[in-house]
């Protein structure tokens, strides 16, 4: 998108040149001090303006994000001083309105709160697209395993087949999802189920699933991946390669004996992440908070 830069009330850098540059010395410039308290409140640039009635800012590069296009936001200010959202060029994935809502600028003071909210999201959604194509390609290679997402990256589900329980020494085919905030770039909630919808598990084997895919909680997706498949500790997935369908890997793990628990029926559990410290309990285990409702029960770490 190009914008008219021919009008001689405008400048394409505040305070360089035009009017901005006209101002006397003696008098403070507001609109000049304006992006600049923009820039270094959401680290977005004021790249074109017409005094007192738009601006137009850039949205940059997050470090080590590369992006091909350039993202902009035009602030339009009416008569009476209120902002209101002129042409912009976002990512599809970004819901404008939503931060909008959050952020109203019909009041300025609001504009740097939306500006910075608007590249946090940019910034994120990134970074989740940058950590999908990451284990797009270390699951390239493998047959028994794929993974997808929707168009925003904020639900993703990775597919492992042949999935062993050391204990039982039984083969499951596992699901695992993530859930993700728009302005996150790592999930907040993580739910793992087995292919085989018509078995009943039990809330033990769920929470030791859950549990065995808790580093995408901690870590970003490959290296996660990567502590996931060299763990054999709860479970070892026998993963296939693409060029050999006989090479499979196998672990070898001592052989535990597993008592069935037996439970009143299907409960379905999740596992969130929180930023407090967790506690352990007896022997290193960790603390599970069960909360049920006529719909689901969620397995909380908060505490």
């Amino acid at each position: 998108m190009e914008y008219d830069n021919s009008n001689s009330s405008e400048s394409s850098s505040p305070g360089t040149s035009g009017e901005g540059a006209a101002v006397s010395r003696d008098k403070p410039d507001v609109q000049t001090e304006l992006c600049r308290n923009i820039y270094q409140f959401a680290k977005v640039q004021c790249i074109n303006f017409k005094r007192d009635s738009r601006f137009i800012f850039e949205i940059p590069n997050s470090e080590n994000i590369v992006k091909s296009d350039l993202y902009t936001i035009e602030i339009l200010v009416d008569d009476k001083g209120r902002g209101k959202l002129g042409k912009c060029v976002l990512p599809d994935c970004i819901n404008v309105n939503s931060i909008l809502w959050q952020y109203p600028i019909d009041n300025l003071n609001n504009v740097k709160h939306f500006l910075k909210s608007c590249k946090r999201n940019i910034d994120c959604y990134f970074c989740r697209l940058q950590q999908i194509n990451e284990l797009k390609i270390l699951l390239s290679k493998i047959r028994n395993g794929c993974v997808c997402h929707n168009n925003d990256v904020t639900l993703i589900e990775l597919t492992m087949h042949n999935v062993k329980d050391v204990y039982t020494y039984d083969i499951h085919d596992v699901i695992m999802y993530l859930h993700y905030h728009f302005d996150e770039a790592r999930p907040y909630k993580l739910y793992a189920s087995t292919v085989a919808n018509d078995v009943v598990r039990s809330p033990t084997f769920q929470r030791r699933l859950n549990m065995y895919f808790v580093p995408f909680l901690k870590k970003d997706l490959s290296p996660a991946f990567m502590q996931v498949i060299n763990s054999c500790v709860e479970f070892i997935w026998q993963k296939v390669l693409v060029d050999n369908e006989d090479n499979v890997e196998v672990y070898e793990c001592e052989e535990r004996i597993c008592e069935n628990e037996e439970d009143g029926g299907y409960v379905d559990q999740f596992l969130y992440r929180r930023d407090r410290r967790l506690r352990t309990t007896n022997e290193g285990e960790m603390p599970f908070e069960i909360t049920s409702n006529k719909d689901e029960a969620e397995i909380d770490t908060s505490h």
